[in-house]
């Protein structure tokens, strides 16, 4: 007879061990992280943490509107693009490219909401700052005055009913024209609508809003054909770039007025808004916004576009 040899129970359990234990999962590496604010110590980040930004929002407000909510944004980024080519690609770039794509609708609204709260919140400082006077000149031109500027911006941003943003934008020179006075403009946009013209080409071979009683050269380059044939000539990959829908403002943002009720309705309540909207002035990061004048027309993302 055969005796089976009795194993000793610290083998049984080694093997039960070796057996059971989970397998080691390689972490993949997040793309898309909580960007500083200030410059790369995040100055202002800290800054705002502890004391709010003064006379303007709460320490409260701050951590939920931008810590908060910025890093629930750049999760969701990294959730939807984790081992694919938009890994590496901002915010700004993503939004660009599922723009007027209505299968990846909630990517480009979490893309461009990410890019939009950076802006925001990069333009605001901790006390009033005075504007740049190349800056204030070229104000002066399109609006005559400061005030006038300031009273265009609240006023716009008081009448839009419910979320968005107010922008104030610098037309490229191939729009406003060489020379021209002023190339300083206004845009309103809701909820994550994009201020940018690169968001806005034509998809589909006409616009049927516009397409009616449109003279003959509006209506050939409304109607002229929409693929990209060969690497030369009117239809070609070359030739399409740059070509944007009828009327759209091609322009850089500058400086962003954000109504989304989240910002103010914690500090000023439901009825506050227009006092927001006046102590929101007072804390324009107009140094900021003069970087952003500066790289005007260039390629997006030089300077100071969302890159994190």
């Amino acid at each position: 007879m055969i005796l089976r040899r009795i194993a000793r129970p610290q083998a049984i359990a080694k093997r039960f061990e070796k057996i059971s234990r989970p397998a080691v999962l390689q972490q993949r590496r997040c793309e898309h992280t909580l960007p500083p604010l200030g410059g790369p110590n995040n100055e202002k980040g800290e800054y705002f943490h502890e004391h709010g930004v003064p006379g303007f929002l709460s320490p409260r407000t701050y951590r939920q509107t931008w810590t908060t909510y910025q890093q629930h944004l750049v999760d969701q980024i990294n959730n939807y693009t984790i081992d694919t080519e938009n890994a590496a690609k901002t915010p700004y770039k993503i939004h660009l490219e599922t723009s007027r794509q209505p299968e990846h609708a909630h990517m480009y609204n979490i893309a461009a909401m990410a890019h939009f709260n950076f802006l925001w919140w990069e333009s605001i400082a901790d006390q009033k700052k005075a504007v740049p006077e190349s800056l204030r000149k070229d104000i002066e031109e399109s609006f005559h005055s400061m005030d006038l500027l300031r009273n265009e911006m609240l006023e716009h941003a008081d009448a839009m009913f419910g979320n968005g943003f107010v922008w104030l934008m610098k037309q490229n020179i191939s729009q406003a024209g060489i020379g021209s006075h002023s190339n300083l403009r206004i845009l309103c946009t809701y909820n994550a609508g994009s201020p940018y013209a690169d968001a806005w080409r034509m998809k589909q071979d006409r616009e049927s809003s516009t397409t009616l009683n449109l003279n003959g050269d509006r209506r050939s380059e409304m109607t002229r054909p929409q693929n990209r044939v060969g690497y030369m000539g009117p239809h070609s990959q070359q030739a399409r770039e740059g070509y944007h829908l009828a009327n759209t403002l091609d322009a850089t943002p500058l400086l962003c007025l954000n109504t989304w009720q989240h910002m103010w309705i914690p500090d000023y309540g439901i009825v506050g808004k227009r006092v927001y909207l006046a102590a929101w002035w007072e804390r324009i990061d107009w140094d900021v916004v003069f970087q952003r004048y500066n790289h005007a027309g260039r390629l997006a993302g030089n300077g100071y576009s969302y890159r994190r």
